[in-house]
């Protein structure tokens, strides 16, 4: 991230950017629901790794590598894994 107090900005962005990301998940899954022809078992599973993934964006905005590596590196796989798998 930037330095103080430029940070406190960024992490904002990043938190609220992954807060909209884990809405559009959550509107997909409530959309293809109330569809003709509704879900599937796949449409819940990939929305719910997108979720996971925008989560994980939340953790890893939270706290840079310098402050907790423990929570950063935890946020940076789960983004991973929810978003690349996804």
């Amino acid at each position: 991230f930037v330095p103080f107090p430029a940070d406190i900005i960024s992490r904002i962005g990043m938190i609220g950017t992954a807060y909209f990301l884990w809405t559009i998940q959550r509107l997909f899954i409530f959309y293809s629901e109330v569809t003709p022809g509704g879900s599937s078992h796949c449409d819940h599973f990939y929305a719910g790794l997108g979720a996971l993934g925008a989560f994980g964006l939340m953790l890893l905005a939270a706290c840079n590598e310098d402050e907790n590596m423990t929570i950063h590196g935890t946020g940076a796989g789960i983004f991973f894994v929810g978003q690349l798998i996804m």
